[in-house]
């Protein structure tokens, strides 16, 4: 099957390729449908289980050593005045929070910094959608605690993306969910701010969000919260909230990224 030359973001088309050179791929699936329509690569229709199977007892032990992991990324930006950097965010998260921490990631415009930044070394330690749809981070996070009771989910939420279901703390504080949501508050619509630039469209309207309270909301909820503008108290914010057995949110000031 000839390898097409383009590819799809989230929300718009962007030339490229889907796979490297040199690369070769093989869909092991049991839907037919599915197979038909891969883009690429060899399709194999097969109970996935029993192939799997049969792969792992056909594989021989790998002698190669273990990958050295990438390179760690440069020193955290200095934070203004009451806003931290996105990087500073992630790097005390990733200081404080348990190795088998899960994460949900709805802040979409420091997503790359995320990935850099934050070790997830055990299974079912990261959730993120596969399209480009708003709102889910808060509701996931429920979800993921009640479905992994004995794991902490932690909830990185841009300020704009927590609007669009900032409900869900309702439900946390009614049932005592202990998700930990921390909103990355940059007062405005990070991801849309970059399709713009992306779509070269000039002063659209509606872009910025500010003078938004999400220690009120959360608080008009039943939710504990806590506003943390500087690396010590979001350190000292997200210890507290580990110890305890309830849901808490805590808000952050960010520069923009």
């Amino acid at each position: 099957m000839s390898q097409p030359t383009v590819r799809r973001s989230n929300h718009q088309f962007e030339p490229g390729v889907l796979l490297s050179d040199g690369s070769e791929v093989f869909n092991v699936t049991c839907d037919l449908q599915e197979a038909a329509r891969a883009p690429m690569g060899n399709a194999i229709v097969a109970d996935i289980r029993l192939t799997l199977e049969a792969l792992a007892g056909a594989a021989a032990i790998a002698r190669r050593p273990m990958p050295t992991g990438r390179p760690k990324p440069p020193p955290a930006p200095a934070s203004e005045a009451g806003r931290l950097a996105p990087e500073a965010v992630f790097d005390t998260v990733a200081d404080v929070a348990p190795r088998d921490a899960i994460y949900v990631n709805e802040s979409t415009s420091t997503t790359n910094l995320l990935w850099d930044r934050l070790r997830m070394q055990e299974p079912g330690s990261y959730y993120f959608p596969a399209a480009g749809g708003l709102g889910f981070g808060i509701p996931v996070a429920l979800g993921v605690q009640l479905a992994c009771p004995d794991r902490r989910a932690i909830g990185l939420i841009g300020d704009g993306s927590a609007n669009f279901s900032i409900t869900g703390l309702w439900t946390a504080a009614q049932h005592r969910i202990p998700a930990i949501f921390i909103i990355l508050n940059n007062g405005t619509y990070g991801a849309l701010r970059w399709f713009a630039e992306v779509l070269q469209v000039q002063d659209v309207p509606g872009l910025d969000v500010p003078g938004i309270d999400f220690c009120a909301l959360a608080q008009g909820y039943g939710v504990r919260a806590v506003l943390a503008n500087t690396p010590g108290r979001l350190r000292e914010a997200l210890l507290e909230a580990l110890a305890e057995r309830g849901p808490v949110l805590i808000e952050v000031p960010t520069r923009s990224s």
